[in-house]
């Protein structure tokens, strides 16, 4: 009797673990926005670097995210060495402007698999460092329960952007 409940158990998680992406019917195009800034988000204890800049759609990512039941908004982007670039994207703070929808995103850079903000890059100094190419990204929705799915076009953010971030301070 233990050894079925272990086993149910196992195929459960593994049903819900799924390390491929899935895609979308139809792709979003998404474009980041051409000014970028910087702030140290976090604690005292464990500061973050990030990025805030916003994403640009002609769909309402909000509505996407809502009507789909997803839990989460990312943007993911190739891996630059033992690190990986990676933003939060708030949607559900989503504006729209004439016929767009923006959402403001923060990206920080952390090792691979370790969004715990105490080995994320601390200083745009180091920042800058890390970003010698541009960062190829898009736009991922997920939940507990729901796999993780592409939902936009592959898109890029300039490294001459992210070098010519100016500071900003968060309210």
């Amino acid at each position: 009797m233990k050894k079925k409940y272990i086993l149910g158990f196992v195929v459960f998680i593994l049903g819900c673990q799924n390390a491929n992406h899935q895609s979308l019917d139809r792709k979003i195009t998404v474009n980041p926005s051409l000014k970028l800034s910087y702030s140290i988000i976090g604690s005292e204890e464990k500061p973050a670097l990030a990025v805030i800049g916003n994403l640009i759609s002609s769909v309402s990512l909000k509505e996407v995210l809502i009507k789909e039941q997803f839990d989460f908004a990312r943007i993911e982007c190739d891996k630059l060495n033992e690190f990986k670039p990676y933003a939060y994207l708030k949607v559900k703070d989503e504006k729209r402007k004439t016929n767009t929808f923006q959402s403001d995103f923060l990206l920080k850079i952390c090792p691979e698999d370790d969004a715990n903000s105490e080995h994320c890059v601390k200083n745009i100094e180091d920042f800058r460092n890390r970003i010698k190419t541009n960062l190829s990204c898009e736009v991922v929705f997920g939940g507990m329960t729901k796999s993780k799915i592409i939902i936009s076009n592959r898109f890029k953010i300039d490294k001459n952007q992210i070098l010519n971030a100016e500071e900003y301070a968060l309210e």
